[in-house]
């Protein structure tokens, strides 16, 4: 049930940048066409769609979501600023709508002027930034009444692992719950730490309970080897580390 919430929320971000490009792209026609030649909105409307224009049109949305997956747009970013969403909203949009002029130009479509491309470019820009922003604000406040949670497996027992497990717990709206602590034993004693099992229970514990995070505080020069054992099994998975 719960992989089914999750998965029914990304689908549900993809279909809406799908609409909002749709919706951007028929907004974006009408204005540039009705600055240019007063076209009525009838006359917009009853305009014919070649074959060609429809094989663009599909084309435009498959490289739409191309772009958006290929700049992370549809992983988790709890832990990121919005800034860096932001950024890499405008990176996106601003390549889809290059994709956009070039398909318009190679199908010839006579509506694909730079009139279209600029008014394109800030509405969806505009569309899919207002979206994301309310997204983010709606989760937030329903992680806080516990829903939409991930899991965190924190690997290690020392004051990086306490300090970013005490930041997860006071930002609640990120929707972070640690389920324990991964080690060999527990180096730093610590209040309320669970010692869930050690390294090599790794798999056992992926394969038994609900991971969606897990975050490595380990000592790299003293645990190298062990450290690349445990990325490996856990990307194996498809797990984020």
């Amino acid at each position: 049930m719960l992989y089914f919430r999750r998965q029914l929320l990304l689908n549900l971000f993809k279909f809406s940048d799908i609409c909002i490009l749709i919706a951007a792209m028929f907004s974006a026609f009408w204005l540039s066409a009705h600055q240019a030649d007063q076209v009525t909105l009838n006359k917009f409307l009853s305009l014919r769609i070649r074959v060609i224009d429809f094989i663009g049109f599909l084309v435009i949305i498959i490289s739409w979501y191309i772009t958006f997956n290929n700049f992370q747009l549809y992983r988790s970013r709890r832990l990121d600023s919005g800034y860096d969403e932001w950024k890499d909203l405008l990176k996106a949009t601003g390549i889809g709508t290059a994709i956009i002029t070039l398909v318009g130009f190679i199908i010839k479509n006579t509506l694909t002027t730079p009139q279209f491309v600029i008014f394109f470019w800030g509405l969806i820009t505009i569309f899919t930034l207002f979206f994301r922003k309310v997204m983010r604000y709606i989760l937030k406040k329903v992680r806080v009444h516990g829903r939409n949670l991930r899991f965190v497996l924190i690997v290690g027992t020392n004051q990086r692992a306490y300090d970013y497990a005490d930041m997860l717990e006071e930002k609640k709206e990120l929707g972070y719950r640690v389920i324990g602590y991964l080690d060999e034993n527990i180096h730093l004693p610590a209040e309320e730490v669970t010692l869930i099992g050690t390294i090599k229970d790794l798999p056992s514990i992926l394969k038994n309970q609900i991971v969606d995070e897990v975050v490595i505080t380990l000592p790299l020069k003293s645990y190298y080897e062990e450290i690349q054992e445990i990325v490996q099994k856990v990307e194996e998975q498809g797990i984020i580390i």
